[in-house]
């Protein structure tokens, strides 16, 4: 049966994948939670770049090494829609060190 979801004030239907219970085909049901995967890693990307932003401020008390490392952490955050074919593949980046 159709699941109702709400995450971070959007919608998702936890559906089963060979559309038991709907009106509509199995690859418009698989295409459209592939669509929502990829929403939920891409808002859980967003979080984890905007939870380091203050690394790139002029001011931000780290090293230019530190400030390197978040500088990468956050383009290989950016990048993970297009480095992973599918969001089960998806393998978040390590968090640079503060110390």
């Amino acid at each position: 049966m159709l699941a109702r979801i709400n995450y971070q004030d959007r919608t998702y239907w936890n559906v089963p994948f060979d559309g038991a219970g709907t009106d509509l085909p199995a690859p418009v049901l698989a295409a459209a939670i592939l669509a929502q995967a990829w929403d939920l890693i891409r808002a859980e990307r967003d979080r984890r770049i905007a939870a380091t932003d203050y690394t790139q401020m002029p001011d931000a008390p780290l090293t230019a090494e530190q400030r390197q490392a978040f500088a990468e952490y956050r383009q290989a955050l950016r990048d993970i829609p297009q480095d992973h074919d599918s969001p089960d593949a998806v393998v978040w980046p390590d968090l640079p060190a503060l110390s």
